[in-house]
């Protein structure tokens, strides 16, 4: 058991009148300065692309901005990366460190959603924001940067010229930075701070002086007389001197600022006006403050965020210790600390204090989620400080073995709870987030945990039972054929014709065994689903639906959906999106495995959906299914004007069966439609009063009903079904 520990998470650094400018060829779009990158990569990769100038990924502060960048991009790109990294799908922060994304954002429908990924990407079709993974997601960018002012500095940012220069003492420097009408630079923003980082490594070696002062009272001032509104002090140096530099050298992990020595020489940046002339006039030399007091190392408290047990880090810098600190860790803990910041940025982490119970308690930390060991410590090691190659670290802390119930099978089915044969002290992913089944020895048959990418062993392939059948594709119950490219009703009559339909896909694994037989070159699929109403789904063979994997970054203008083989490059593989049903595209049947001798002349025999809600006017209903009055079997309510609008498709008519029918006679009528026009050439007939049980059959491929019910005497009502039907 662990006795006590505590940890210190510090952010890790990498790097007027005129008109508004662009530098470095950015271009100007609604008052900020934006590049488009063209090259795919992944989140991480775009954001160092960024701030190779000093920028971060684009920002989107208001529905003129994304309107804005919409328009900007609109013929160039269709997906980029944004500079929002989301930890929660409640908590998403920009990129420029400026606020949470709460005041104005623009993600789809169900988004964000950290299941997909932390970070999030512009869909440029729809405007909207889509949430995807930060690692594996190739994807095009946006750069942005402040608009300046016309200079020919060559360091030019926010309205402001820097240079850049080798080592002298804090006065030297401040004289040569008069001398080019400045000063010893101010940082008043987490911009600038980046900024002045990401050119400083580019220019000069070793710590880089800045224009802060910091006095004995602890008082810290800018040279220039700008407010201290900004401030990236390192905690962990003790401030015993008075002049202030930035942590540039390799030595340093952070990119902090910490106290210097004023008279040792260091390198050290200028600042002054972008566009202002220059003045030759030396001013008097800067005076050189005197040495500071030794003050107190503990981080000041407004500095500190405290995480609790198995919270999330809103943003470093801030600190966490073990649950009861400084008292001995309880038994049957177990607790995981998710460590995070921002953009490009990365975690350094300074363990200040660990004690354990013995030296088999041991704390290790992660790179990211809980994949790469960065390191492990038994209270017995020295206390180093490490840093994660990413915006996340993950630092778990426990008492007891881990817990079943987080592990997920890989079928996605179930979380490995309802039967489990751990071994004994397991799971541990300490050891690997993986699992194998042990084979001989003590061990037989137990699982046990292993390290994902450390560890090479035999394994075991699954797949679903099926029947035994000739067809090439067989999986799951279901023979699966590919064709050349049909509209969508002549691609089902051909399906028909193999005794099935365009393929419905049922679940994860269906969609990921189509995925994987669907190559680039094959082409984008159609399969068996079209919108029953603009926001709902239905397959065609009356299939539950409960599966649904449409790309939310392509817009659905159509009532027919395709399987995307990746091909074009926009959409995404394995996801589907809509077409127009009309056009000529490539598909997938679907029919039973084992079926022996087809014939697909006879008529439809698939069974109704089950009942729904009367569907009282639907946008589309796809047979087969139910329509019933309001609040059938009850009465239905007086005025009611409902249209139920009937579809199949290929060569196939519509069967309405009527099985239960009571209305008030000639009051409250039911009007039959051939096809989808409501008028006396498509009139079947009305329908009122207590009626037997009786039949309609369509000379197309859609019918409508209209019901309509007057003020009084309310009736039972109507049911019926209705199917595709072959016969005539």
């Amino acid at each position: 058991m662990l006795k006590k520990l505590i940890f210190v998470t510090i952010l890790v650094f990498y790097c007027v009148a005129a008109d508004p400018i662009c530098t470095n060829g950015f271009t100007l779009v609604n008052n900020k300065c934006l590049k488009l990158i063209s090259n795919t990569t992944n989140y991480n990769s775009a954001e160092q692309y960024c701030r190779g100038f000093g920028a971060t990924l684009m920002t989107v502060k208001d529905s003129a901005e994304n309107d804005a960048i919409k328009t900007f991009l609109q013929s160039s790109a269709s997906m980029v990366w944004m500079g929002i990294y989301c930890l929660t799908n409640e908590q998403c922060f920009w990129d420029d460190s400026s606020k949470n994304v709460s005041d104005y954002s623009n993600f789809a429908t169900g988004f964000p959603l950290t299941d997909e990924g932390n970070c999030v990407y512009f869909a440029v079709a729809t405007g909207k924001w889509i949430s995807g993974d930060c690692d594996s997601q190739q994807r095009a960018s946006v750069c942005e940067l402040p608009t300046t002012v016309a200079d020919d500095c060559p360091h030019n940012f926010n309205g402001n010229c820097y240079t850049f220069h080798e080592k002298q003492k804090f006065g030297d420097a401040q004289n040569t930075c008069q001398q080019e009408g400045g000063n010893l630079a101010s940082i008043l923003s987490e911009q600038e701070n980046r900024y002045i980082i990401s050119q400083a490594s580019k220019q000069v070696s070793g710590d880089l002086l800045i224009g802060a002062t910091w006095s004995s009272d602890n008082n810290e001032q800018w040279l220039d007389g700008s407010t201290w509104q900004y401030s990236n002090i390192d905690p962990a140096y003790q401030h015993i001197m008075n002049c202030m530099a930035i942590a540039n050298s390799v030595v340093h992990f952070a990119k902090g600022w910490y106290a210097v020595s004023c008279g040792m020489p260091y390198s050290f940046v200028c600042k002054r006006p972008a566009g202002a002339a220059v003045s030759t006039t030396v001013p008097p030399t800067a005076t050189v403050p005197p040495t500071a007091t030794v003050l107190p190392t503990a981080i000041p408290q407004t500095d500190i965020v405290t995480q609790s047990c198995n919270a999330t880090l809103p943003m470093a810098p801030g600190f966490f210790t073990s649950p009861g600190f400084p008292q001995n860790l309880a038994t049957s803990i177990f607790c995981t600390y998710q460590l995070n910041t921002i953009g490009s940025y990365r975690i350094l982490l300074r363990i200040i204090d660990f004690v354990p119970e013995s030296s088999d308690n041991v704390i290790n930390v992660y790179d990211g989620d809980s994949t790469t060991l960065l390191g492990s410590f038994n209270g017995y090691t020295p206390l180093a400080s490490l840093v994660s190659s990413g915006n996340r670290m993950t630092v778990p802390c426990r008492s007891f073995a881990n817990d079943p119930s987080q592990c997920l099978w890989d079928d996605t089915t179930t979380v490995v709870d309802s039967y489990k044969n751990f071994a004994n002290g397991f799971p541990l992913s300490d050891i690997g987030n993986c699992v194998h089944y042990s084979v001989g020895g003590s061990l037989n048959g137990k699982w046990t945990s292993g390290d994902c990418k450390g560890q090479s062993m035999s394994f075991v392939c699954e797949l679903p039972a099926t029947f035994e059948d000739a067809c090439a594709n067989n999986y799951g119950g279901s023979c699966y054929t590919f064709h050349d490219p049909l509209p969508f009703s002549d691609a089902q009559a051909a399906c028909e014709q193999e005794c099935g339909n365009l393929v419905s896909i049922n679940s994860f694994l269906e969609n990921r065994y189509l995925n994987q037989l669907i190559g680039g070159s094959m082409g984008d699929q159609l399969i068996g689903a079209s919108f029953a109403t603009p926001d709902a789904l239905r397959w065609i063979d009356g299939s539950d639906h409960s599966f649904l994997n449409l790309d939310p970054s392509v817009p659905v203008h159509s009532h027919c959906l395709v399987f995307s083989s990746g091909q074009s490059g926009v959409e995404v593989k394995g996801k589907w999106y809509g077409v127009d049903c009309g056009n000529a595209t490539r598909f997938i049947c679907e029919r039973p495995a084992g079926l022996g001798e087809c014939n697909p002349h006879a008529p439809v025999t698939v069974a109704p959906a089950p009942t729904n809600p009367s569907n009282c006017n639907q946008y589309m209903l796809m047979a087969p299914g139910i329509i019933t009055s309001p609040n059938y079997p009850n009465n239905y309510d007086n005025d009611v004007s409902c249209t139920y609008r009937i579809n199949t498709i290929g060569s196939y008519n519509i069967l309405l069966q009527f099985t239960s029918f009571s209305t008030e006679l000639k009051n409250d009528v039911v009007s039959v439609y051939d096809g989808d026009i409501v008028n006396r050439q498509t009139f079947k007939g009305n329908f009122s009063g207590n009626l037997e049980p009786f039949s309609l059959v369509s000379s197309g491929n859609m019918m409508t009903v209209v019901f309509n019910s007057d003020a009084q005497n309310g009736a039972q009502g109507f049911k019926a079904r209705f199917f595709s039907y072959a016969g005539q």
